[in-house]
């Protein structure tokens, strides 16, 4: 038996980049004020650069969201599979690693955060509404 995961990456608040996860074949997650992270950063990188880019935030949160971003780059393999939820079309969307997180600016035009990115391919439309 396989020891792969099947991966759920929200495609921001109320699915709000749906739409760009799928024309640009992508999930991303990202935090701008973080900056730029990568595999080989230590754990403490996360930590210290999420507390210092949010300390209006609480602990817990912090450490939650350097938490996502360490799984999204180190835990997520090629290969993968990964899914998104487009909540406007109630439809779920498929696809599979393609690539290594990447570094993007701005590669969503409207996410508020620079992104650590993974390519997709395919990434597909399930036409079966959700219940």
């Amino acid at each position: 038996m396989s020891n792969r995961r099947f991966w759920f990456v929200r495609a921001g608040e109320g699915a709000a980049y749906a739409d760009e996860f799928l024309s640009q074949e992508i999930v991303a997650v990202g935090w701008k004020a973080a900056g730029k992270l990568t595999a080989d950063n230590p754990d403490s990188d996360f930590d210290n650069r999420f507390q210092a880019a949010y300390p209006e935030e609480s602990d817990g949160t912090r450490k939650s969201w350097a938490a996502q971003v360490k799984r999204f780059i180190r835990e997520i393999a090629i290969g993968d599979p990964v899914a998104t939820y487009d909540a406007e079309r109630r439809t779920y969307l498929l696809g599979a690693v393609a690539g290594d997180a990447q570094w993007r600016e701005a590669q969503i035009p409207r996410f508020r955060k620079d992104a650590e990115t993974r390519s997709l391919v395919p990434l597909q439309r399930i036409y079966r509404p959700a219940r």
